[in-house]
């Protein structure tokens, strides 16, 4: 498919009155409240305020540049699976696409807000539904097993003592029986088997078909593996630049294991965003692997900064999503 006039309808819905919304708001509250007590408890509110006054801008706006860098690699990373899809869209609208989608992520109370704005977005644009929807699900796996790998090697590697080595063989038993599964499963001969059968079916035979197609092309597959990464490398590294601006000292392979742990418990869907969340699974395991870092209250400041400067990149989304709206209007 050509990509030729480009117009998006996307409407920004009411945010649903569900229970799951609902527990979401009330465990985020919760973790915020105990966060700011716990920092008061600790008689160290002083030495978190010096620590944010004294922030040093040139790291923070560093973080912010590699932060941009791995959204376009992230644009990259979908770009090329759309292609082995035949799905052909300029890669600047794409990038359009992928920080609204970024932007909802990090602004509405939902986990996975962004990627069915994705869906839409270029769903609406190609009328291939089924191949968008492969090529954001591929995506997401790609992300998750790029950073679940990094940390596994590094815990190895670096920290191996520490952890629990029957712990490190179980993830890695996981991970290889994940990709042994993925490539064990005909999907084009489940998607043949489906077909025809009902609408719902048919529609989950094309969604095979295509998911069936990233099965088939293993070396253009790895090519997009090398570009998820550099990607997840890039969103780990950020984070150092984020310590180093208010002054905390870690060792640099650290972040390779705290950065993936925090990754993985954060995509739960228990709290917005994963606040709260994000800065309990970080204390929990710097303390676990950096016994000198214990009862550090700025640590919590950290992991929030890391979280802030990714959110306000994802603001480049909220300008994508007016200029488009805009457009909307107009025509």
């Amino acid at each position: 498919m050509e990509y030729k006039n480009y117009k998006t309808d996307l409407k920004l819905k009411k945010i649903p009155k569900s229970l799951s919304i609902l527990f979401r708001i009330l465990v985020t509250v919760a973790l915020v409240f105990f966060i700011l007590y716990g920092m008061n408890k600790s008689g160290k509110v002083s030495v978190i305020l010096s620590s944010i006054r004294s922030i040093k801008p040139l790291w923070l706006l560093t973080s912010v540049f590699i932060c941009l860098i791995s959204f376009i690699f992230s644009t990259w990373q979908w770009y090329l699976l759309l292609r082995m899809l035949k799905i052909k869209i300029p890669f600047k609208h794409l990038f359009g696409f992928y920080m609204i989608g970024q932007f909802f992520n990090n602004f509405l109370p939902t986990t996975w807000g962004g990627d069915f704005v994705r869906i839409y977005d270029l769903g609406v644009v190609s009328k291939e539904w089924e191949k968008v929807i492969a090529s954001i699900v591929m995506d997401r796996l790609l992300g998750f097993y790029a950073l679940f790998v990094i940390g596994f090697l590094f815990a190895v590697v670096f920290y191996g003592k520490i952890i629990d080595l029957k712990i490190l063989l179980l993830i890695f038993a996981a991970l290889i029986t994940g990709i042994v599964i993925f490539y064990s499963f005909d999907l084009n001969s489940i998607a043949n088997k489906i077909k025809n059968r009902n609408k719902i079916s048919s529609f989950f035979s094309r969604l095979f078909s295509s998911l069936g197609y990233f099965q088939h092309e293993p070396k253009k597959l790895f090519y997009i593996i090398i570009i998820a990464f550099i990607t997840q490398f890039l969103r780990i590294i950020i984070n150092f630049f984020v310590t180093e601006s208010i002054n905390i000292k870690f060792p640099f392979v650290s972040f390779f294991v705290i950065i993936p742990v925090i990754g993985f418990t954060t995509a739960l869907p228990l709290s917005i965003s994963g606040i709260g969340i994000r800065e309990y699974t970080g204390l929990w395991i710097t303390q676990y692997i950096l016994k000198e870092q214990s009862g550090n209250p700025v640590l919590m400041v950290a992991f929030t900064l890391g979280y802030i400067v990714t959110a306000l990149v994802s603001l480049i989304g909220a300008g994508y999503f007016i200029v488009f709206r805009l457009r909307r209007i107009k025509e």
